[in-house]
């Protein structure tokens, strides 16, 4: 069956007029339902770009055309030098959805940082100007929910400038809109694996914090060429994000210290502790330019003491210095800026992580065990100890704690996300463990335990206020759950 690609290109060819204006050029790219032209505007005789779909009834889904006229609608409504601009759309006579927007000559910010690590001061402006164009659209209710490396453009501008440019709103949310839930239906975690926000992963609300974690994502990789979430595969991408730990980030000493905080805080895993808007990484990067060529600014200036503008105006791409008019010389004598509010947070966060981790309930069934491992715990030892009263108090005590210490260890030890080595789900399993092995051993006896010395373990204590109402709590459980035994032998045991 041919691609939607395919189709497309059967039916559009070079030198074809579409609408009556756009003579069709050359194929330049597939896109994930359709074919990108480059195409002559016969009316400005400007070179446009023009991105065609099939009909849906030509093996698109019809959520693929919903998402090709969302894109359409939310392009249509925004208008920032940050972000490609759409001029016009339609059907062609074929009925194949169509839109023109802006011929971008240049390469994607993945071949861009791929090619080389960028300088600072071209990352921070490049990082800058995209987080601009997000603002513009974050103010006009648009979430792109999709921001990667390919999804962002790099121009080189004939004076060797740089100039960013945020494509493909097609999985963008409307706010207040019921369309995007309709068109992700399919697949609830929109985005792509390696850039999606947790909560996103999650199909929890997404909202400008989400786009900040993915644009943080991508502002490591402006330093590195290298991928912050190196998985191969997407559910061990998906988890990477989800998990409470912060990211593994193994080339972080390539970030300059003066905007590790900035970073840390895009890409900080709990929303309420992220950047929640993106007019503040604007105004603390900027208050970064301003003031990185100052000598005597180690120590001085904390986040947020920049008010930050009213109102975002695209960069002047003339303003990117070009890679070739770096003064390396002056980057290595950059003193850092003082970013120890959030840096020092995160990097604590991380030592008393890798120190002491705990993974918690996620969900209702993970609650649900959780609970029930603490209950299934006591009746795993009442019952495997009713079977060693024979032995010494403590060794008796000790040899019932053992699955216990298994899980404790397991659990704190593993420092894993995994639900299968939490503590609880750990203590569950070993908790049944003892409890099928207890019977095993014997039933008849092990009701003549339970009924002889019911709650031998709390004998000590038994006078004491509180725990004596511990104690004929569990004498209770052992005498009622030794008779209910004990009734299956018709009553014969002898206590």
């Amino acid at each position: 069956m041919p691609s939607p690609s395919e189709i497309v290109r059967e039916h559009l060819r070079p030198g074809d007029m579409v609408s009556n204006r756009y003579q069709i050029e050359e194929f330049i790219g597939a896109g994930a339902y359709g074919a990108i032209f480059s195409a002559i505007d016969m009316t400005t005789m400007e070179r446009v770009a023009l991105k065609a779909l099939p009909p849906a009834n030509e093996g698109i889904k019809s959520t693929a055309v919903g998402r090709f006229h969302r894109e359409m609608k939310v392009i249509s409504k925004l208008r920032h030098p940050n972000i490609i601009n759409i001029y016009d759309f339609g059907e062609t006579d074929q009925r194949f959805a169509f839109m023109i927007v802006e011929y971008i000559d240049g390469e994607t910010l993945f071949d861009f940082v791929n090619r080389q690590r960028l300088p600072a001061h071209i990352a921070i402006e490049l990082c800058i100007q995209i987080a601009s164009g997000l603002a513009q659209a974050h103010d006009n209710g648009v979430v792109h929910r999709d921001l990667k490396p390919q999804n962002v453009m790099i121009i080189t501008e004939p004076n060797g400038m740089y100039h960013a440019k945020v494509l493909d709103f097609g999985m963008a949310k409307l706010t207040g809109s019921d369309e995007s839930v309709q068109l992700t239906r399919e697949g609830m975690a929109v985005g792509t694996p390696r850039y999606i926000a947790p909560e996103q992963a999650r199909g929890r609300e997404v909202g400008p914090w989400s786009d900040i974690y993915a644009l943080g994502l991508l502002f490591y990789e402006m330093f590195t060429s290298q991928r912050a979430v190196k998985a191969d595969t997407i559910e061990s991408a998906i988890l990477a994000h989800v998990s409470p730990e912060p990211l593994q980030l193994d080339e972080i000493h390539e970030v300059p210290e003066y905007v590790r905080g900035v970073l840390y805080k895009m890409i900080e895993k709990k929303v309420n502790k992220r950047y929640q808007s993106a007019h503040e990484i604007v105004r603390d990067l900027r208050n970064i330019e301003a003031h990185r060529n100052q000598a005597d600014l180690a120590g001085t200036i904390p986040l947020g003491d920049v008010r930050a503008p009213a109102k975002d105006v695209g960069r002047d791409p003339n303003r990117v210095p070009s890679l070739r008019s770096a003064s390396h010389l002056e980057l290595q004598e950059l003193k850092p800026i003082s970013r120890k509010r959030y840096s020092s947070q995160y990097d604590n966060e991380m030592r008393r992580r890798e120190e002491f981790y705990v993974r918690t309930p996620h969900n209702v069934f993970e609650w649900s065990e959780a609970v029930a491992a603490f209950f299934l715990f006591p009746v795993g030892f009442i019952c495997l100890t009713a079977q060693l009263d024979g032995l010494d108090y403590f060794l008796r005590a000790f040899v019932g704690f053992i699955p216990f210490f298994i899980a404790l260890g397991v659990g704190l030890s593993s420092r894993s996300p995994s639900w299968n080595l939490s503590l609880f789900r750990q203590l569950f399993g070993w908790s049944l463990l003892i409890f099928i092995v207890a019977h095993l051993l014997g039933p008849e006896r092990l009701a003549i335990g339970l009924l002889r010395n019911p709650s031998w373990f709390l004998n000590p204590v038994a006078d004491v206020p509180v725990l004596n109402l511990l104690h004929d709590l569990m004498a209770g459980f052992s005498r009622a759950y030794g008779h209910l035994l004990s009734g299956w032998f018709g009553g014969k045991v002898i206590v």
